[in-house]
């Protein structure tokens, strides 16, 4: 059996918007298009009834597997940056996470029709990234979670130089500019400052 993929370019993916637009109107009129948000741990399969729509996360380097309740001829991909699919027969595909970001993924029938609709959310591997601040900063306790494409950084450590460091870990992963520093520094850094009082005579003030 072969199937299509097809992968969307330009700004914005206009032609994977208009091929979904069309689709979606075709659905509607045969059947009311559902929402479905899948609440299916990281690696568990992802079911899509006919003409829903689910949303889905997928860890960056990975893939989940969809599965359709009709059959599919043709998988339409918003931006093959982030995302790429793999079918695997003609109710199911692999979606693979290539960078952080965010991409709709649509199955059509052979008659254009909408079978299902994904949105794929990807995202950094936050436990690799947990895994290698604990490595780097082991009396700290930093939390890794997911936002808007990068990573935000919470809880403890006890002097700057361990924040600083989980900082740097996380920005080699998703890059500086997505790492939200939210973390806090327990440990007082107090300088102690020695001021030496020295009494001049007026009399050796005036030899001077």
């Amino acid at each position: 059996m072969t199937f299509r993929i097809s992968r969307s370019f330009g700004e914005g993916g206009l032609s994977w918007l208009l091929a979904l637009a069309g689709a979606t109107l075709a659905a509607l009129a045969v059947a009311e298009v559902t929402p479905v948000h899948s609440h299916a741990r990281a690696g568990e399969a992802v079911r899509v009834g006919h003409a829903q729509e689910a949303a889905i996360t997928v860890v960056r380097g990975k893939t989940r597997l969809v599965e359709t309740s009709a059959p599919f001829d043709e998988l339409v991909i918003g931006d093959p940056e982030v995302v790429s699919v793999t079918p695997l027969s003609d109710t199911s595909f692999y979606v693979m996470g290539n960078e952080t970001g965010t991409s709709g993924v649509a199955a059509f029938d052979g008659g254009r029709q909408m079978v299902a609709s994904v949105e794929v959310s990807v995202t950094a591997d936050t436990r690799e990234i947990s895994g290698a601040i604990r490595r780097a900063a082991p009396g700290a306790d930093i939390r890794v979670t997911a936002a808007n494409g990068g990573v935000v950084l919470s809880g403890r450590a006890k002097d700057a130089v361990a924040a600083d460091r989980a900082r740097a870990i996380a920005g080699k992963f998703v890059g500086a500019d997505a790492v939200i520093d939210g973390v806090e520094i327990t440990s007082s850094q107090q300088v102690q400052l020695n001021v030496r009082f020295v009494e001049i005579s007026r009399d050796a003030g005036r030899e001077l």
